[in-house]
This record gives structure tokens, C-alpha cells and sequence, in this order.
């Protein structure tokens, strides 16, 4: 500030003025400070865009290019430009100026879900009303969602836990840091509610259904009574006896028909995709898919179905989410050291990546990116509810990728060989070895050096050996 006070940003998008003239005016990089009370245009940046500002009798008149945009009068030592009100943007205030950009950053926040569930959100006022342009689409997303069409559902009238839909997963992919290679989802049939785990390898299938099995049981207050899943091997014995001992009906789909267990294998396809989409925005190493599942099924709970205007987690708690918490996944994060490891002098804070919400306790996990703290080593993740957010810069995508998975010994072979083989030229030709044609001359290095020989040294090795100073 001119006072040299600070405030703090919260925020950084384009802005739109309607001005009294009709012409729209379009800011880029506009800073969102609420301490500030006054909404300021900057003189020097129109400037600089190629705008003229011509000042007279308390009037400014804005043009470019000959053009007229818009006009405004002196007020209070500034110049106040004439806007028109743009209704219905929000629900308590009107405004002259609305985001270009809210929708691409509630799109990110949410895990790259798609535009319609964010229309939807909006329509139930659990987010921040805003534009979104039906032909606005996000680039990675249409790399990692790309599909046929679907087949048609079948609607059931279920209770809570009636009805659990199961199915394993095997990304095919590098294993987590915890050494996870799989993740189980369990699916309740009428709320849509979802939970995963992550296994190191399918035998593990039957220890989490025991967990969840005894979790939502004594949440809900209820029994589970029937389970779907495929014939696969991790769903087989023991998992048959189990259901059988506590009487869940256990259906199992057709042979070769994932379609009879859609629910749990579109949700295998959704949080894939979704995690793949925020891995590649996010620049994320590999083996952070664990991390990048568990925080979309999260988002997802608190996602509205197509067919009910409520969200699962409001159907499964009976309680409203909160979306407040909600960051973008793989942004940097300034996050608060604990007193323990507080440096008396230098940074209180390190830099992180966000990676994911605790559950429960309200509070984030970290990934340290960049720690100047001797006690905190890169690579550690922490859980902190004390952070500063910058939902625009992801650390990781700096990093450097390589290109091909392939060795540098095979491509560099693989280039020798499309060039004219050295080798193949000396078995076909004879290379001529070449010799020094200037003449020597004997050289005398003078009386210093002279060889001396000694009368009955021994000349040979065997000599020597059989002398008598040779070895005895």
C-alpha cells in the first residue's frame, strides 16, 4: 500500500467492466484483496494496452484505437468510471465487474468434475454463483475421459447398506510410497456413499471389507445385508464364508460381464480418470496415486448425483458438506512449522504440496516440496491445518520429464545404426597403417651417461634365481 501496509491476496483471475456505454472491458491478472474497499483500475496498465485517458473539467474519456469505450468523473481525488450493475451474480450484492475464470477454478477445486455437477452445486447454493460457458472444456479432461457411450441403468428403491457394490482395482502402475498397488471400493446402493482403501495386493480384499463391515454397521445402526461384486479370486473364499457366517447375500455378476456390476465399475473409472486428470495438471510423481484416489473419492462424496438433489454425504450423515476446505490438488502450500521444529531465526513456514484432506480431523496432508529446515527432510508428508494457499502454482510441473522410457544405450545404438557403420567399412576395406617418412638421425646424449657392466652379474633370469644372493 502507499502507507507501506500490507493485505493480503486471495485470489488472482480476469474481470469483466460493463460499461454505461455497452462495451465490455475485460481485466487480466486483477488481484482480489478484501481489505481494499474500493475496486481500483490501474491508469498505467490501460496505458500500456494501448488505451488513451483523456482528462478535462473533471471528466476522463476512454478510448482505443479511436474507438470510444467508456467515461467516468472525478470523485474524492480519483477518477470514478460509469458501470453498469450486472444483476443476479450473487445472492446478497450486485456487482459491476463478474470473474471470467470462476468456473476453471471451482472445476480445479473440485477434482476436474464435470461442468454439470458444478452447475448443479450452483443451483443448490453450496458454491458461488457464477457463468459457465457450455462451450468451455478443459483440455486435460478431454484426454482422460474420452468414452463410449454407456450403458443404461437399472434404478432400485434400496435402503442404507441393503445393497453394497464392490470391485478391485489394479492400476497397472508403479506401486505408492506405502507399497499399494490396488484399491477396493465399497459402494452403498441408495446414498451412493463410497469408500476406498488401498491394498498391496488382493489378499487384503477381505481384511478391509471386515473394516468397513464394522464401521458403517456401528455408524448407521444398521446390518448390511446383501453385497454385489465379479467372480474375481480376491471375492472367493474366504470372502464366501464371511458373508455366509453373518447372513449377507453375496451376488455375483455373470462371467465376463463387468455391466452387471456397473455402479462399482464406473466409479473405477471416474476416480481413475479423475486422478489421472489432477496427476497430469498437477505434474505429481507417479507414485502419489494412493494419495490422488483417496482425495477424489472425498470430493466425490460431496459431489450431487444426476438423479437426486442431494449429495451422498448429506444422505449417508444427514448432515450438509462444507466446501470452504476444498484446494486444488497439487498446489503449492506455505505450510506453519510446529513449534518443535520452529527455526528461531529464518522461514516459519516450508514449502509443500497439497495432497490430500485427513480423515477424520479436518485437517490437510502435505507433501514437503521445498524445506529449508534442517529437522524436515524433502519427500515427508505431514497433516497441517495451518497453511497459506496458492491455488495457481503447481511446484512439480517444473520438474523435468523424460520423454521416452527406453535406456540412452538403446537409442544411442538404435542412432549408430541408421548412420554408415564404421564397422562394416574395415571388414570391406583395408585401412593402410600410416608411418613417419622423416629420416632419424642417431643422437648422442654426451659424456654423462655411460652403462658400466659388472663382471659376473648374472645375464638371465635363471642366473639369477640360481645365484647365491638369488632366493633360498
Amino acid at each position: 500500500m502507499g502507507n507501506s501496509a500490507t493485505a493480503e491476496v486471495k485470489g488472482e483471475g480476469n474481470v469483466v467492466l460493463k460499461m454505461t456505454s455497452g462495451k465490455e472491458l475485460t481485466l487480466s491478472n486483477v488481484l482480489y484483496v478484501p481489505e481494499i474497499r474500493k475496486n481500483l483500475v490501474s491508469g498505467w496498465q490501460l496505458n500500456k494496452f494501448g488505451f488513451k485517458m483523456v482528462i478535462e473539467s473533471d471528466k476522463v474519456v476512454l478510448t482505443k484505437n479511436g474507438l470510444y469505450v467508456g467515461k467516468g468523473y472525478a470523485l474524492n481525488g480519483m477518477f470514478k468510471l460509469n458501470v453498469m450493475v450486472v444483476n443476479g451474480m450473487n445472492n446478497n450484492a450486485t456487482s459491476s465487474a463478474y470473474l471470467l475464470e470462476s468456473s476453471n477454478v471451482w472445476h480445479g477445486r473440485l477434482g476436474h468434475v464435470n461442468f454439470n455437477s458444478i452447475r448443479h452445486l450452483i443451483k443448490l447454493n453450496y458454491i458461488p454463483t457464477f457463468d459457465i460457458d457450455s462451450n468451455n472444456k478443459c483440455e486435460t479432461c478431454v484426454e482422460e475421459k474420452q468414452t463410449r457411450s454407456s450403458f443404461k441403468n437399472i434404478e432400485r428403491i434400496t435402503e442404507p447398506l441393503e445393497m453394497i457394490h464392490t470391485d478391485v482395482c489394479n492400476l497397472k502402475a508403479i506401486p505408492t510410497r506405502g507399497g499399494n498397488k490396488y484399491f477396493i471400493t465399497f459402494i452403498d446402493d441408495s446414498t451412493r456413499y463410497c469408500y476406498v482403501y488401498l491394498l498391496k495386493s488382493k489378499d487384503e480384499a477381505i481384511d478391509k471389507f471386515i473394516l468397513f463391515k464394522a464401521e458403517v454397521e456401528n455408524q448407521l445402526n444398521r446390518k448390511i445385508k446383501k453385497v454385489r461384486s465379479d467372480r474375481g479370486g480376491e471375492y472367493v473364499s474366504p470372502f464366501v464364508e464371511l458373508c455366509e457366517k453373518d447372513g449377507i447375500i453375496h451376488e455375483l455378476t455373470p462371467p465376463y460381464s463387468p455391466q452387471s456390476n456397473g455402479i462399482a465399475e464406473r466409479k473405477n473409472r471416474t476416480l481413475k480418470e479423475m486422478m489421472n486428470a489432477m496427476m497430469i495438471s498437477s505434474g505429481i510423481n507417479q507414485d502419489m496415486w494412493g494419495e490422488a484416489i483417496l482425495s477424489e473419492n472425498y470430493v466425490l462424496n460431496m459431489i450431487p448425483n444426476n438423479k437426486k438433489d442431494v449429495t451422498p454425504y448429506e444422505l449417508w450423515t444427514g448432515n450438509k458438506p462444507s466446501y470452504k476446505y476444498l484446494r486444488v490438488w497439487g498446489c503449492l502450500s506455505k505450510v506453519v512449522v510446529t513449534p518443535p521444529k520452529r527455526l528461531l531465526i529464518g522461514s516459519k513456514t516450508v514449502d509443500c504440496v497439497f495432497i490430500g484432506y485427513t480423515r477424520p480431523g479436518g485437517a490437510f496432508r502435505f507433501l514437503m516440496h521445498d524445506s529449508k529446515n534442517p529437522g524436515i527432510n524433502n519427500g515427508t508428508i505431514i497433516e497441517s491445518k495451518d497453511a497459506s494457499w496458492f491455488e495457481h502454482v503447481f511446484p512439480c510441473l517444473g520438474k523435468e520429464k523424460p520423454s521416452c522410457s527406453r535406456p540412452v544405450e538403446e537409442i544411442v545404438s538404435e542412432n549408430k545404426g541408421t548412420r554408415d557403420d564404421p564397422r562394416e567399412q574395415s571388414e570391406t576395406e583395408e585401412v593402410e597403417i600410416r608411418k613417419s617418412k622423416r629420416q632419424r638421425t642417431e643422437k648422442s646424449f654426451g659424456p654423462d651417461f655411460l652403462t658400466y657392466m659388472v663382471e659376473e652379474e648374472p645375464q638371465t633370469y635363471q642366473q639369477a634365481v640360481s645365484s647365491s644372493e638369488g632366493p633360498q
